[in-house]
């Protein structure tokens, strides 16, 4: 059942990832007027959205999910960093719910080698 669950909110991950970082490239006017609204440029957004497809991709190889869950991680801490040092501490609650969830799909899903370690 762990496995599954993993699995479930792996893919949820990354379909969420997917979205924003479309989102960020196509360079649609809710993200470019959020980022200029937090100072930051464009090329920066787009940057963030390279990293979220990278992340997206990784959490789906099993090799790789627990470097794709930190980089999703990380850049869930820096929206949640952003979003409260600008104010919009009403939009917090997303980003803390995927921190969240990229923090269950890791520990789900983390190879089993890190499991038996982990153990001793």
């Amino acid at each position: 059942m762990r496995k599954i669950i993993g699995w479930i909110l792996s893919v949820l991950l990354a379909v969420v990832f997917l979205l924003s970082a479309g989102a960020k490239l196509t360079s649609q006017a809710m993200e470019v007027s959020t980022f200029a609204s937090f100072g930051y440029p464009l090329w920066f957004m787009t940057l963030i959205g390279v990293l979220e497809v990278i992340a997206a991709l990784a959490i789906l190889v099993p090799r790789t999910v627990i470097w794709g869950a930190a980089l999703m991680m990380c850049i869930m801490v820096g929206a949640i960093v952003s979003e409260a040092v600008h104010g919009t501490i009403a939009r917090v609650a997303v980003p803390v719910v995927v921190l969240v969830l990229a923090i269950l799909a890791g520990s789900l899903r983390r190879p089993v080698a890190a499991q038996t370690a982990a153990r001793r």
